[in-house]
């Protein structure tokens, strides 16, 4: 659909304006007590206790694989991504798995198959001496998980996540959870890349919310740059694309 026609800015403003209905309503009815603990999300713990599985997978990933700049199927990410600074492999995208991908990482496939909610997962690599800038996310639905997996050592002050005034770090083999909604940016000062599990999840929320969020993700996961990413991303090989079902 072309974007710069009158019928598209109708259904761009009229989504802008449901998500922003959502978001009140979220925060507003929703207690916030995930983010305090993450653990409470089925399969969550588990990616640190088999960490070293999903490591490894990712070792034989990184020498085998050529990883495309996220800009390169997100065409809408163009802004924050500079000469392929921030990379990913791509294994689920709203309920769309790139069967040829998960191929290679079968634990890792199992233990993300595991998690309640999970929608999306990639491999997501920023490169030594980059940062993604600010940006936040428009969707309420879902909350942000990152394993840390390739962590530049003694990195605290150069290699961090900044959500609104707080800095996080990762650490290896530890997961952190936090709303995608909130101004956050992900810098990399080190001169080696860093490496994370990236994964969105359902937000766990109250009838009928949570009925509100699974229509809403329909909608989304049908929405044409979601489609757009998994078409581009079929040009690095990965021709067979199969859906899972999301447990909401």
């Amino acid at each position: 659909m072309n974007k710069n026609t009158f019928f598209y800015k109708i259904i761009e403003r009229t989504g802008k304006f449901i998500l922003a209905v959502f978001t009140y309503l979220v925060e507003k009815f929703s207690k916030n007590t995930t983010e305090n603990n993450p653990y409470s999300i089925k399969g969550l713990k588990e990616l640190e206790i088999n960490y070293e599985d999903i490591y490894h997978e990712l070792e034989k990933l990184l020498s085998e694989n050529e990883m495309p700049g996220v800009d390169e199927f997100f065409t809408e990410q163009k802004p924050l991504v500079k000469n392929k600074s921030w990379r990913s492999f791509l294994l689920f995208i709203y309920g769309n798995e790139l069967v040829d991908n998960t191929n290679q990482c079968p634990k890792t496939t199992e233990l993300l198959k595991n998690i309640h909610g999970m929608s999306s997962a990639m491999f997501s690599v920023l490169s030594a001496g980059q940062s993604i800038p600010p940006h936040k996310g428009v969707y309420k639905g879902v909350y942000r998980v990152l394993l840390g997996l390739k962590i530049p050592p003694d990195s605290e002050e150069l290699c961090y996540l900044q959500v609104e005034d707080k800095k996080m770090n990762w650490e290896k083999g530890k997961i952190m959870l936090f709303d995608d909604t909130k101004l956050h940016s992900a810098h990399n000062y080190t001169n080696q890349d860093r490496v994370v599990l990236f994964i969105d999840v359902v937000r766990p929320l109250p009838f009928p919310l949570n009925i509100l969020n699974f229509i809403l993700f329909y909608i989304l996961s049908n929405a044409p740059y979601i489609k757009e990413a998994v078409y581009n991303y079929k040009k690095f090989g990965n021709h067979k694309v199969r859906k899972f079902k999301i447990a909401f």
